[in-house]
């Protein structure tokens, strides 16, 4: 028998989350004859849980209004989580975006100093670099990044944005 769990309105009008569990043993024929179970009351796991994802809604709220692009990879190069921005800029999907190298956005040419401002970050904890973001139709756009280290509980990751500076190197010119 599959756990249950519900809300359960106490006399009081209090109101608690519970989780059912048990079995059922049956008799030769199919009957049941004797039932098990357990009734735990889970309220204090049900708030958290909803705590963390009114959480995760807010912080998903905050990076996706981001003008900028933001992203987070750990050390292996994986994409942990990025904003919408990123994604329109870029012209890649989410499933496409999560299977790629931070390298995939940036020409040939510019990737030995990408690789040394990364390196910086998870060393020194921080780091700059102007370079040139390629998007999925071959088009670059100057880009300003800063990125710092991010100690996880397992990993450590880097956390980043990017800012398209092309009106201001147009300004300068």
């Amino acid at each position: 028998m599959p756990d249950l769990e519900h809300r359960l309105q106490l006399s009081g009008g209090n109101v608690k989350w519970v989780r059912h569990s048990g079995r059922i043993r049956y008799d030769g024929e199919g009957d049941p004859i004797e039932v098990n179970g357990a009734v735990q009351d889970i309220t204090e796991q049900k708030n958290a849980m909803e705590k963390l994802e009114r959480e995760k809604e807010l912080s998903d709220k905050i990076i996706n209004s981001l003008p900028i692009s933001f992203f987070m990879f750990d050390q292996e190069q994986n994409f942990i989580r990025w904003n919408d921005y990123l994604r329109e800029t870029t012209g890649y999907s989410d499933l496409e975006i999560s299977y790629m190298s931070p390298l995939d956005f940036f020409p040939d040419k510019h990737h030995s100093r990408i690789q040394n401002a990364m390196q910086k970050v998870f060393e020194e904890g921080e780091a700059s670099v102007q370079a040139d973001f390629l998007t999925e139709d071959d088009t670059t756009i100057p880009y300003l990044y800063t990125a710092t280290r991010f100690e996880g509980e397992q990993k450590t990751y880097l956390i980043g944005t990017g800012q398209d500076i092309s009106k201001l190197q147009q300004y300068q010119d």
